[in-house]
């Protein structure tokens, strides 16, 4: 390959040289448009997506006015090399092949000194940073990089990510079918169950589609976007690389102002898309896939018995992370390993060690280190030194910065919500616990965020909505003690004491051992400051009299 004339530097403010000479762009737009190309898959995005990221305050025909005068200023700029740009009437490229992208260290702020005062390029830049966080390195050579690689080979999950399908006003709807997509995508990423590959701008034909299931694809992932009066209609399908048919579809709808990303309905909507890839990705069909997807095959069947809580089959889970880890060293598997080994000791599944601790807190070492930039493993890891390690301060600063990180998935919610009970921080429980139920309410996890629900209700004194979340989690899971325990002590304070000796003897039933002294003792698995021991005493101890 051929000396590069043109570099872009994305470690401060876009800054351009040309034929090894640094060169002085004034209109920070004009920089903002080779970053933005730089960035993009194949250096190539749409004159409506540029339009509505930079010029989203203006009305269709001045931001045309002023994308034109913008690249009229490029051209004249790039007029000793004009094969770097290509301009046509619906699209913007950089020719890759003479273009050299500087991406910032791990760690260092992608575009740091670039401001552009436009929401569309502040969403833009909020979701390219926190990709550069999660896979530090330039977005378009990491993936030529896995283009030309063998891709075949990995043992992860490959989704192909396709163009946003946008029915109205393009102008808009591109920047919000690729920031739903960004989302999306990484919250798969996330949990660890499958890579994605950006093929936005790259035609996908069923002749060429061989050739990407020969690279890794094995599903395809596309968002449609349509704006009608003042609301996005949002759809989201999977459908499989091999012969086209669609394997899942979900939809939504949020009111389209500036809030949309924070709004409920939508971050459901995420967590819907999430729980449709485990069960897609695990399911039968899925065979025709994974005789090379090894790590995939087994993180999910791994995360699937986690979330549903079987107890006989979660050795077996723990054996398949430890060989989805071997070959694939992803931080989230370990996170869940130390999530997996925190239930057992919590179900008294395992006992509570010595060794088990010391293996575990080595286990919580590394997951923390390797997994800084994503927030279900720094939910997984809180937890951990939460519930077995009792190191709250250093579970609630782990928890403080996963929301950093912008999580969407309601595991995030409801385990910082557990440690807040363990505080006692009543508000910060209870709203977090009802956060994780309404965005998990179809999750296989969903026994574990009512058993949450119980206990934040029950510090809050809602007695009444302690034994409702409480009764739906033992419906789910009868043998959960963690549920039973806080539901006996709820029905007891609230007088049902009919109820609470029933929850008790099943306690009873599964733990003969136990009793109110338990709770002093240093090995038994209950976590909690004084005060929430204090109202777990004072519950059951009326039931032993």
């Amino acid at each position: 390959m051929g000396a590069r004339p043109l570099l872009i530097d994305l470690r401060g403010a876009g800054e351009i040289s040309l034929n090894g000479e640094a060169q002085p762009i004034v209109s920070k737009k004009t920089r903002a448009i080779l970053s933005m190309l730089a960035l993009a898959p194949e250096c190539r995005l749409s004159r409506s997506l540029l339009k509505a990221r930079l010029w989203g305050d203006r009305s269709e025909s001045q931001a045309s006015a002023s994308l034109r005068q913008a690249l009229s200023a490029l051209r004249k700029f790039l007029r000793s090399h004009p094969s770097i740009l290509e301009i046509t009437q619906e699209f913007v490229s950089l020719d890759n092949n003479q273009t050299l992208v500087i991406s910032p260290h791990p760690g260092e702020t992608l575009l740091a000194g670039l401001d552009i005062k436009d929401h569309g390029f502040d969403d833009w830049l909020r979701h390219e940073r926190t990709n550069h966080e999660i896979n530090p390195g330039s977005t378009h050579e990491r993936f030529y990089e896995s283009d030309a690689l063998a891709l075949s080979d990995s043992s992860v999950v490959g989704i192909g990510v396709l163009n946003c399908l946008v029915d109205g006003e393009p102008h808009h709807g591109e920047v919000v079918g690729d920031i739903v997509t960004d989302l999306i995508t990484r919250e798969i990423r996330n949990f660890g169950i499958a890579e994605t590959y950006d093929y936005r701008n790259k035609i996908v034909t069923s002749q060429s589609q061989e050739s990407q299931v020969s690279r890794g694809v094995d599903f395809f992932v596309q968002v449609s976007v349509q704006l009608l009066e003042d609301t996005y209609f949002i759809n989201c399908r999977f459908f499989d690389s091999l012969d086209n048919r669609q394997l899942w579809n979900g939809f939504c709808k949020v009111k389209a102002n500036s809030g949309y990303l924070e709004s409920n309905e939508f971050r459901l909507f995420v967590n819907n898309v999430l729980d449709a890839a485990l069960f897609v990705f695990s399911s039968p069909g899925f065979e025709e896939h994974s005789e090379k997807r090894q790590s995939s095959k087994l993180a999910l069947a791994a995360i699937n018995e986690i979330l549903k809580g079987r107890n006989g089959d979660l050795e077996q889970a723990d054996r398949y992370l430890d060989e989805a880890y071997e070959a694939n060293k992803r931080s989230v598997y370990l996170g869940w390993k130390t999530h997996l080994v925190a239930y057992l000791i919590g179900e008294r599944l395992i006992d509570n060690s010595e060794e088990h601790r010391k293996r575990l807190r080595e286990t919580v070492v590394i997951a923390e280190e390797q997994g800084r930039f994503n927030p279900v493993t720094l939910a997984l890891v809180a937890h951990t030194y939460s519930f077995i390690f009792h190191d709250y301060d250093k579970a609630l600063q782990i928890f403080e910065r996963m929301f950093q990180l912008n999580p969407m998935q309601a595991i995030c919610f409801d385990l910082s919500a557990v440690t807040n009970v363990y505080v006692y921080n009543k508000e910060q429980a209870w709203e977090q616990s009802q956060l994780a139920f309404k965005l998990g309410r179809f999750s296989p996890y969903r026994y574990c965020i009512d058993t949450t629900c119980t206990m934040a209700a029950a510090i809050n004194k809602r007695y009444d909505e302690a034994i409702k979340y409480g009764d739906w989690a033992t419906q789910q899971k009868p043998t959960f003690t963690a549920a039973l325990r806080y539901l006996a002590a709820a029905k007891s304070l609230a007088g049902d004491t009919e109820g609470a000796n029933d929850s008790y003897q099943k306690l009873i039933h599964i733990e003969p051992d136990f009793s109110v002294n338990s709770f002093l003792d240093e090995d038994y698995p209950v976590a909690g400051t004084g005060e929430t021991v204090k109202f777990l005493h004072a519950g059951i101890s009326r039931l032993q009299k």
